[in-house]
This record gives C-alpha cells, sequence and structure tokens, in this order.
C-alpha cells in the first residue's frame, strides 16, 4: 500500500513546527515501519491495531524509552495528519526507565581515539569528547565556529534550536589542525566523502565508535554518550 502521501503531510506539519531535518527523518522512519507493517489501509486502523504492534516492541524487548518515543511519533501522525485522536488517546505510555551511561576511563577513551578507522573519525571522537556535544551537533560544525583565540566552539542551533558556544581544548585544537591539514575541508568540517558541502550522517558515526569501542576490547556497553558525562 501507498502510504508515502499521509508521510509526506506529516513532514509539511514538521517543517511549520521548525523542525530540523534528523527529526524529519526519525519521524517518516518510525511511522513508515508503523503503517508497512500493520499492513491495512489508514482508513482501518483502529486501537487495538496500535496496541498490538507496541506490544510487538516489548516483546522484541525493546527499551521503554524507544517505545515511548514510537509511541509519541504515532500519537503525532494520527492527531495531526489524520485527526483522529480517540485512536491512540487509550493508550498508555511505558514507565520511563532512567539508565546511568557507563563511565569510561582516561586510559579507555585513548584507546578508542587510537582505534578510530582514520583520522577524520579520530578527531569527531576527540570533538565529542573534549567539548560535550552531540553527534549532530559536531557533526554540523564549520571552519568558522573554531574560535582558538579564546579556545572556543560555537554551536549554531543546537538542542532546543538555540545558539550556544562551549570549550575548546588544546589536545582537540591540535588535532583539529592536524585534520584540516589533511582533509582540506571548506566550510563544513565533518563532510561526506566526495561531497564537502554534505555532512556525514550520524548513523554513520554511531557505526564508526562501535567499530572502534569492538577494537579496543573494552567490555562496557559504550556509546559516545559516555563522553558526554566525563
Amino acid at each position: 500500500m501507498d502510504y508515502e502521501n499521509y508521510i509526506n503531510q506529516m513532514v509539511k506539519l514538521l517543517e511549520l513546527k521548525g523542525c530540523t531535518a534528523r527529526t524529519l527523518e526519525v519521524y517518516s522512519i518510525c511511522i513508515r515501519k508503523t503503517l508497512t507493517t500493520l499492513n491495512k489501509p489508514v482508513s482501518e486502523i483502529i486501537t487495538d491495531d496500535l496496541m498490538n504492534y507496541i506490544y510487538q516492541m516489548i516483546s522484541r524487548k525493546l527499551d521503554n524509552n524507544t517505545i515511548n518515543q514510537n509511541h509519541s511519533i504515532i500519537i503525532f501522525f494520527f492527531t495531526h495528519v489524520l485527526r483522529k485522536h480517540h485512536i491512540v488517546a487509550p493508550i498508555p505510555f511505558m514507565r520511563r526507565i532512567k539508565k546511568l551511561p557507563e563511565i569510561l576511563t582516561p586510559d579507555e577513551i585513548n584507546s578508542i581515539f587510537e582505534s578510530a578507522h582514520n583520522l577524520k573519525y579520530k578527531t569527531i571522537f576527540m570533538t565529542l569528547y573534549s567539548s560535550g556535544l552531540r553527534i549532530g551537533e559536531v557533526l554540523r560544525l564549520k571552519i568558522s565556529d573554531i574560535d582558538s583565540k579564546r579556545m572556543q566552539l560555537r554551536i549554531q542551533q543546537g538542542k532546543g534550536r538555540k545558539d550556544r558556544y562551549t570549550i575548546l581544548s588544546e589536545r582537540n585544537l591540535k588535532s583539529l589542525r592536524d585534520y584540516y591539514r589533511v582533509y582540506q575541508p571548506e566550510e563544513l568540517l565533518f563532510f561526506r566523502y566526495s561531497y564537502k558541502d554534505e555532512p556525514l550522517s550520524i548513523n554513520t558515526v554511531e557505526k564508526e565508535f562501535k567499530i572502534a569501542v569492538k577494537a579496543t576490547g573494552v567490555n562496557k556497553k559504550a556509546t559516545p554518550l559516555c563522553f558526554m558525562v566525563l
């Protein structure tokens, strides 16, 4: 069945709200998967169908917060696109579980840097660690965002669509300069191969991070978020 018309309507509504490209992507993936799995005309979807879909996520042992995120997106779609809030209203959210991220030691962090696939990913990992930024924020950095005089990085339209500054360490500045000499970025710092005006994807960086962690032999559930708590 063709659901793209509904998904396009949702994307337009999200754009009117000023949502980021990443948000548009996440919402589209979620709704496309939901509708494809249900495999029935949108007009025939009922509350029990959606409850069963959420039960499937529970049976796959997905994280409660992940399930709730999907639930919120489904509510947005049925409320604002289909205008059928009564279908999703009876479905409760799962209890939110807060988990502390694993803490990496300085030696473990250095071993991740050294296990990076190449200088580009090593510099990205080091910038994540040094600045405490999110992956998407690092990938949107431009050369003009580096203030070496004041030792700061400027983050434009970060979380909450706000501009702010964060610290730039001497070690991170050196790694950025080494990276610049090798890759010669023009405006965007961390671009796709052969496309200097397009940023790397978050999924690519997450994948490379997992590969680097595995290569170190670190037996912790390490993610880039571990850098943000140090």
